[in-house]
């Protein structure tokens, strides 16, 4: 779903990615927010081709995983909390 809105004075197209993120754009009029919704409507009908690579391991599937993983997470030391007792 794509929708065009002025907020605080300004052009904002607001859709949601392939993968479901929710996303804006700035425009700088009504005009250039059309443009902005046509070219977003028509990449979500373009399909995407992966790259498949036929004698992948599962030992490399996970290290690529685990390390999408870790970037996106930006895993941070885990640090217990200690409730004081009155």
């Amino acid at each position: 779903m794509v929708c065009i809105r002025k907020w605080r004075g300004k052009w904002v197209v607001d859709y949601r990615d392939s993968g479901g993120v929710r996303r804006w754009v700035t425009c700088r009029g009504k005009r250039h927010a059309e443009r902005v919704v046509a070219a977003k409507i028509r990449e979500s009908r373009q399909c995407e081709v992966t790259a498949v690579v036929p004698k992948i391991k599962v030992r490399d599937i996970a290290k690529r995983l685990l390390a999408q993983i870790f970037a996106s997470t930006k895993l941070r030391t885990a640090v217990p909390r200690v409730r004081s007792s009155r």
